[in-house]
């Protein structure tokens, strides 16, 4: 969702539109940075998955195929170049959201021309990135540091 809130542009009514809803009436507040924690990147490859991506099609309505414009509206990967500095923490050792995922969007994002860095976690499970006695916080903490700090 950060990613996908760093993404907004004022104007943007897409995902309004991509599900038939009255666009808001205020522009979307603008990002400066994003840390992602394990974030999904990718719906399309996610709905897929088995587990918690079979959640993606009853989110957005239907596959891929049947409403491509929702989750063009709503997936991070569509919506490169993101345009604002990103950090992306994410355990290797994630089932939930394959570090892949994290890979090819840091990928696509810096072929883009994006400022985007990978925290590779070693060992780091989902949850891991999120739970302040884990040993992947570190990894969090100084993702938030450096985005916090480059307005300064």
């Amino acid at each position: 969702l950060a990613l996908w809130a760093a993404a907004r542009r004022p104007g943007d009514t897409s995902v309004e539109r991509a599900a038939g809803a009255r666009p808001a009436r205020k522009p979307p507040l603008r990002a400066v940075g994003v840390v992602s924690l394990a974030g999904i990147t990718d719906l399309t490859s996610y709905a897929s998955a088995n587990g918690c991506g079979s959640a993606v099609v009853p989110l957005l309505g239907g596959t891929a195929a049947q409403v491509a414009e929702r989750y063009r509206a709503a997936s991070p990967i569509d919506r490169i170049p993101i345009g604002v500095p990103m950090r992306l923490v994410h355990g290797v050792a994630d089932p939930i959201v394959p570090f892949a995922q994290a890979q090819e969007f840091a990928s696509r994002a810096k072929a883009a021309g994006d400022a985007v860095t990978l925290s590779r976690v070693a060992g780091a499970g989902h949850f891991d990135v999120v739970a302040p006695q884990a040993e992947a916080w570190s990894a969090v903490l100084e993702a938030v540091r450096a985005v916090a700090n480059r307005g300064k």
